[in-house]
């Protein structure tokens, strides 16, 4: 099966708890393109702590808890098939000799198989020339890795100047996360764990605001600051990993400080749409 068809996620818990915020995990959930899943394969793990017949049973109940959530966001798991494993502390993935490898082993781990696409047979079409901008064939993009971010930090540091994180993209109009923005999320988590002392500012904002109107309307709860909303998704998936909230703050800025105005274009539009970090150690 074609590795593009499989999409994995990962769910952390806090000791002893089979529950998540339901904003946290609806939100998450949201992200996934459910009318698209085929076919589901869910593990449920705990750590060491406890007996290994308490495990089993905490296990069972995290796996309980996500597919309620899947239901209540209109997945009907009853007409999927499902493959469900709950292998409680048999199966870590970490040795569980510091808290933090416990948190990573606290989790449930999801796999789902998407739908195969219908195919559809077409006139080959002409190929177009394509016109590659001077200023994208002179600073191509670099792809985000915990070494760039860690670079980019210490630049931050000397220069004072934010860091942009343009791949943490979201849903029209919602503080839900694409898909694609699971990557650049994980890197942020990674070097925020191993860099105990770093404290940041996560800063959003919107595009595309109307005369009159500071920010955009979140259309999942009905509040009129998107851009602060999607700042504390991003603070909530660091914190519900372990991140010590006191470390990271928000905020939200509109439409207030649009890297490109006029928005003639969609590439305008998404450019403006973005998140990004300001590194408060001075």
């Amino acid at each position: 099966m074609s590795q593009l068809n499989v999409i994995n996620h990962s769910v952390y818990f806090e000791s002893d708890t089979y529950e998540l915020p339901s904003k946290y995990i609806d939100s998450l959930i949201l992200s996934w393109n459910l009318n698209s899943i085929d076919s589901l394969q869910i593990e449920g793990h705990c750590d060491s702590d406890g007996s290994n017949e308490y495990n089993l049973k905490l296990a069972e109940r995290r796996i309980r808890f996500i597919l309620s959530r899947l239901d209540n966001n209109g997945f009907d798991s009853s007409g999927k098939f499902i493959k469900i494993s709950a292998l409680g502390e048999s199966a870590p993935r970490y040795s569980n000799n510091s808290d933090q490898n416990k948190l990573k082993n606290r989790r449930v781990d999801i796999l789902y198989v998407l739908k195969p696409r219908e195919s559809k047979i077409k006139e080959p079409a002409k190929p177009k020339p394509v016109e590659v901008p001077v200023e994208s064939a002179a600073t191509p993009k670099i792809k985000l890795t915990e070494e760039v971010l860690n670079q980019r930090i210490e630049e931050s540091l000397k220069t004072g100047e934010n860091i942009e994180l343009e791949d943490i993209l979201f849903r029209p109009g919602l503080d839900v996360f694409q898909p694609y923005s699971m990557p650049t999320l994980e890197i942020l988590y990674k070097v925020m764990s191993s860099r105990k002392d770093l404290r940041i500012e996560i800063q959003g904002h919107v595009c595309c605001v109307a005369d009159g109107q500071s920010d955009g309307n979140n259309y999942r709860n009905g509040s009129n600051h998107l851009s602060e909303d999607r700042a504390e998704a991003v603070k909530e998936y660091l914190v519900n990993l372990g991140i010590n909230p006191r470390h990271v703050q928000t905020k939200g800025f509109g439409g207030s400080k649009r890297l490109i105005y006029p928005e003639l274009t969609e590439a305008d539009m998404a450019r403006n749409r973005r998140v990004e970090i300001r590194i408060m150690n001075k």
